[in-house]
This record gives structure tokens, C-alpha cells and sequence, in this order.
């Protein structure tokens, strides 16, 4: 990091306690009266963490899928997705509004629907279950995947 310049030479108005007192929190707030040179030790620190942070992305998805046009007890889902490996975290959830996709939000509270992912290469299972009676139809999934 850079040094805080000092802020003496400013104040020369103010008394020797008030000039103690601001040295005292310049110091606390990382100034110091000795010469940065470090930058390549930082620089390579910061480069360090931005491949971390890069390496641990969320992506956040949407999809329709049709479980079909009669009532069922549970379906599986299986949802192409290219992003998605076999170490990938998905966690997903049924949404009653997304894009050229509307559902009565109390249909969707209503009916409970549990989801659990399984992630593959190059797709994700979905194993809709109802927590009571059957499903049918269209349901937007929001997923989100943890690379």
C-alpha cells in the first residue's frame, strides 16, 4: 500500500496538542514516515487473488421445463448446460415469473415443489418432487452454479 503523506506541513496553525493528536491518527490510519517501494510484491498479491476470485464464479440461470400434459407424481429433468461439470454446486428453485413466463404465485406457494440437482458434464438432472398431491405443466427453474 501507499503511504499517507503527512499532515504536519499543513496545520501549522494548531497547538502541539492538536498536532499530537492528528500525528496519532495518521499513524493509526497506516501513514508512516519511511518510503514505499514494495509495488511488484503487491502487484503480484493482487494478481494472486484475482485468479482465486475468477476461479470461484456463481452463475445464476433460468429454464422452463415441461413435465408434461397429465398429472405425475415426481419427474426427472435432465437440462443441457455447458457451464455445468461433474464438481459443479447447482442449487435451484421453481419461480412463478421470468421472462415469456408467467404462473400464479400462489399456484407455485401452493404447491411445494422440492428440487434436487444433480450435476453431470455438460448438464444437471432435476428431480422435481412435490411435497403433496401431483404436478403437471410448464415450471421455471432458477438455478445458479457454482463453478
Amino acid at each position: 500500500m501507499s503511504t499517507v503523506p503527512s499532515p504536519m506541513p499543513i496545520f501549522t496553525t494548531l497547538t502541539r496538542a492538536e498536532r499530537t493528536w492528528l500525528y496519532q491518527l495518521w499513524q493509526g490510519m497506516g501513514g508512516t514516515t519511511t518510503a514505499y517501494t514494495d509495488f511488484t510484491a503487491d502487484i503480484a498479491a493482487l494478481d494472486s487473488r484475482v485468479d482465486v476470485l475468477e476461479t470461484n464464479q456463481v452463475l445464476t440461470k433460468q429454464t422452463i421445463v415441461d413435465v408434461g400434459s397429465t398429472y405425475i407424481q415426481d419427474a426427472v429433468i435432465n437440462v443441457i448446460d455447458a457451464d455445468i461439470t461433474t464438481s459443479s454446486l447447482v442449487m435451484a428453485q421453481i419461480t412463478p415469473v421470468g421472462a415469456s413466463y408467467t404462473r400464479p404465485e400462489e399456484e407455485v406457494i401452493y404447491e411445494r415443489i422440492i428440487l434436487f440437482c444433480t450435476p453431470k458434464a455438460g448438464s444437471v438432472d432435476f428431480y422435481i418432487n412435490p411435497e403433496r398431491g401431483h404436478i403437471k405443466g410448464q415450471y421455471l427453474i432458477n438455478y445458479t452454479v457454482a463453478l
